[in-house]
């Protein structure tokens, strides 16, 4: 897939692929050496379209030099990072976009978010499936409807719930060795009902 050669690619990979075919170019004539080019146009092409849009952004910027533990916040998907003179970081504004990554949506995994890990390094995160899904969030002595089925909870700093849409929540797998129905809790928390024989 794209997101996996834009992973696996970096110019010297390029660089050493070219010097290997041109190797056979010496020994299999001009020919060749047109494959050779084009494949390298490429590649390139590839990474210029693919692999600098990303569809999850890094969250911060590291400093270098006496800065090199040194965080700060910076939104990549319309800056960049840099460091000055000290080796401090720095955000720049820039349209393209900085550093992130590519999520990529299979049969298994078809729905996806971005979450970050201490760095602000990109993740992506795919919601698991489930059989009955939650029916509300619960947090800090206080309950909202949501249907996870299609949309999730979120929590602001004091812990009180809200529901998003955007990717599916919460839930439980049940038996599939038998009948079942879905129900849920007083709290929202699905269950597993099977009917009576």
């Amino acid at each position: 897939s794209i997101p996996e050669v834009c992973f696996k690619l970096s110019y010297y990979n390029e660089y050493k692929s070219y010097l290997s075919v041109r190797r056979m170019t010496w020994r299999f004539g001009e020919v060749s050496q047109k494959s050779v080019l084009t494949s390298v146009v490429l590649i390139l092409l590839v990474h210029l379209v693919y692999c600098d849009n990303y569809n999850c952004y890094n969250q911060k910027c590291l400093g270098e030099r006496d800065f090199n533990e040194t965080l700060i916040s910076c939104d990549q998907s319309n800056h960049t990072c840099s460091v000055n003179e000290t080796g401090y970081p720095i955000c720049v504004d820039n349209n393209d976009g900085g550093n992130g990554t590519n999520c990529t949506l299979t049969e298994f995994h078809d729905q996806f978010y971005c979450s970050y890990d201490v760095n602000g390094t990109a993740m992506c995160t795919y919601p698991p499936k489930y059989d009955c899904y939650n029916s509300g969030c619960y947090g800090n002595d206080t309950f909202v409807t949501c249907d996870q089925s299609t949309s999730h909870c979120s929590f602001n700093e004091t812990g009180y719930p809200s529901c998003e849409p955007g990717y599916r929540g919460n839930g439980t797998n049940c038996s599939h060795s038998d009948q079942f129905y879905c129900s849920n809790m007083d709290n929202g928390t699905a269950l597993c009902n099977v009917p009576p024989q």
